[in-house]
């Protein structure tokens, strides 16, 4: 391999690793929240398990990429600060589940 091919990969190899370092940091610092994952609406009971995020307003988004029995339909759902349930179907549009 010549200098420029091995130059090539070293900046390849820095660049990935600045990708992976910045979305990995990028949540530091930001807490936790615990999403209950459902298939389809949360009213069906179809409970799958939970998933820990730091962006609850695609927790839907999350559950979807956790579980594959949600087929792209499941429901994420967290509680907020006054411990009331919002959940996120796959609309993306949240709403509290009384």
């Amino acid at each position: 391999m010549t200098g420029k091919g091995i130059a090539g990969v070293i900046l390849m190899v820095m660049v990935a690793f600045g990708v992976l370092t910045g979305t990995s940091t990028a949540d530091w610092g930001k807490p936790e929240t615990q999403v209950y994952c459902y298939i389809g609406f949360r009213d069906n009971n179809q409970y799958l398990g939970t998933v820990d995020v730091f962006d609850p307003p695609k927790a839907a988004a999350y559950c979807n990429m956790m579980y594959n029995d949600c087929n792209g339909n499941c429901t994420g759902c967290f509680d907020d600060e006054a411990a009331q349930e919002i959940c996120i179907g796959s609309s993306g549009a949240p709403f509290y589940h009384y």
